[in-house]
């Protein structure tokens, strides 16, 4: 709601993605404003008398017309370059490009105030906080939801004893999938550990897959391989042939002797599957 004693009081109207999209005018129901905007928050339309004098808008940041830029909570953001304008707060954690904003597809992911990504599932077509927790037909912890195993947090070894003195080093751990085909992505880790080292325990995750089960596959575990069936997946107005994105991740765990101690570690190397031009792209 925007209110000021000149211009009275206006009420917000949003579209689906939370975009202010119109103004109205609490006192007779007037539009005053009207906003559309291209992908990346480049205005496509800005109308009305109270259209300029209402700054937020795209993603209901604030917009600085004069210098064409959108201040989000931490950065400065330009929906005519569509990036950032200035790094990544996380640094390299956050992705290579560290003026990329959404990972260059805001149809998919968002940017609440320029730290955390959101993800939005178009199976399901909620929003969730992050990269993988895109939930399908069953929710996060649900029916069909396969939780990562009590086995895989918590190795029985954790924290007891050790003497050795070379601490494990992980060499490599890299995703080194098969070519895919229309109905099946077949994907493959490559883990290399040297030093010293236990329990080396792998697994599989996906963000939904048929059946309308999700999260850890179950089948997989400690296998460098493992197969994600993708063809007869129903997506809303895509029909029984999916295109994605299919959000897969390779997980390891590993204990490194350390000071005395076992101790536990995880890594995770993601890729999301998604049909683009008659194949599928990462």
């Amino acid at each position: 709601m925007m209110n000021s004693v000149q211009n009275g009081t206006h009420f917000s109207a949003y579209d689906g993605n939370g975009n202010v999209s119109a103004l109205i005018n609490a006192s007779n129901g007037e539009v005053t404003a009207n906003y559309e905007y291209g992908p990346f928050g480049e205005p496509i339309r800005v109308s009305g008398t109270m259209s300029t004098e209402n700054p937020f808008r795209f993603s209901t940041k604030r917009t600085i017309d004069s210098i064409d830029i959108i201040l989000y909570e931490y950065r400065a953001y330009s929906p005519i370059l569509g990036k950032w304008l200035s790094r990544d707060l996380i640094g390299e954690k956050g992705g290579r490009n560290l003026y990329g904003f959404t990972l260059n597809n805001p149809i998919i992911y968002i940017d609440t105030d320029g730290r955390f990504i959101g993800t939005r599932c178009l199976i399901c077509g909620e929003w969730y906080q992050g990269f993988y927790n895109c939930s399908g037909t069953s929710a996060n912890g649900g029916p069909g939801y396969h939780k990562i195993p009590y086995w895989f947090e918590h190795p029985a070894e954790e924290g007891k004893p050790c003497c050795c003195k070379r601490q494990a080093k992980l060499k490599k751990f890299q995703r080194v999938d098969d070519p895919p085909t229309r109905t099946q992505l077949s994907m493959k880790m490559n883990v290399e550990l040297e030093g010293c080292f236990k329990d080396l325990a792998k697994g599989w995750w996906t963000c939904w897959r048929p059946g309308g089960s999700a999260g850890w596959m179950p089948g997989f575990e400690n296998q460098d391989n493992a197969k994600l069936d993708v063809f007869g997946i129903t997506i809303p107005g895509v029909g029984g042939l999916s295109t994605g994105p299919h959000i897969t991740i390779a997980c390891i765990r590993y204990l490194s002797c350390e000071n005395g101690k076992w101790v536990k570690h995880k890594e995770f190397s993601s890729r999301t599957y998604t049909w683009e031009n008659g194949k599928w792209t990462w």
